[in-house]
């Protein structure tokens, strides 16, 4: 038998984009590992079960391939057999709850996550970057909750949110170089596509500690992020609040989320870790 845990490890941390070929026969040959990455990626933050077919499809593997793999993935605790198809396993839950550093930041940012929503009725969320995306650990859901708003684990371009600017602006500037290399597509009616114009965001970002989305993520999306910067300069994770309905109100709950983050940033430093 497999050593499953060691397996799964290396299933969920090896990356997407690492391994998948688009499906070109002309590519790599992607790996078995690389395909179950691919199986396990096919599922959305909307995506709770998904038939065979549709995760062949989204996956950009063969039917038989799909079922063979889902099958072994089911058979490791990493896929869930429900009717309608599979659903995302308990193990992977196990594996998450391993990730130390993430689940630190989570911890302490919780209260303030917690802070943030009584205080103000909005969504309150906590992201970190990932390449040129910003990854959502926790959202605590307002009484004015959007539904637009992105789900735990959901991943969303850095350069069109609150969030992702503020991890940009604190961020190595590799990091940034890669965000605009990858490409800076609109999301919103206001999103800045420009790496001239993003780079003089994020040094009005960096000045004042704070980043604003105005419709830049969806059209109607205004959201107010700050970043945890812990005992460095870069920023382990980034604060915000979701579903202001205008600018001025942006601007109101500004020192709110600013307040919530630098006490956030101070209790991290403090951590001996």
């Amino acid at each position: 038998m497999p050593d499953s845990s060691r397996l799964t490890g290396l299933i969920v941390a090896c990356p997407l984009r690492a391994v998948y070929n688009g499906g070109m026969p002309d590519q790599p040959r992607v790996s078995m590992l690389g395909r179950a990455t691919m199986i396990l990626n096919a599922f959305g933050p909307q995506e709770w079960v998904m038939p065979l077919a549709e995760l062949t499809r989204k996956s950009g593997l063969t039917k038989p391939t799909a079922y063979r793999l889902a099958t072994e993935l089911a058979d490791l605790g990493l896929l869930e057999r429900v009717p309608g198809g599979y659903r995302l396993g308990i193990q992977l839950v196990e594996i998450g709850q391993r990730t130390w550093w993430q689940r630190v930041l989570r911890d302490t940012a919780l209260p303030f996550l917690e802070y943030l929503c009584e205080a103000t009725g909005h969504t309150a969320n906590l992201g970190v970057l990932d390449g040129p995306d910003v990854v959502y650990l926790e959202k605590l859901p307002g009484a004015n909750d959007d539904v637009r708003i992105a789900r735990p684990g959901a991943r969303l371009p850095a350069h069109c949110t609150g969030l992702g600017k503020s991890l940009l602006a604190f961020a190595p500037r590799a990091a940034v170089r890669a965000a605009i290399a990858s490409g800076l597509p609109r999301r919103g009616p206001r999103t800045i596509t420009g790496s001239r114009r993003l780079a003089g965001e994020l040094d009005r970002v960096r000045a004042r500690k704070v980043a604003f989305d105005a419709e830049e993520s969806a059209p109607g999306m205004f959201c107010v992020a700050a970043p945890i910067l812990g005992s460095g300069a870069d920023a382990q994770g980034s604060l915000s609040i979701s579903g202001c309905s205008t600018a001025a109100e942006m601007e109101r709950l500004r020192p709110v989320v600013q307040s919530a983050a630098a006490e956030a940033s101070r209790r991290l430093a403090g951590l001996r870790v």
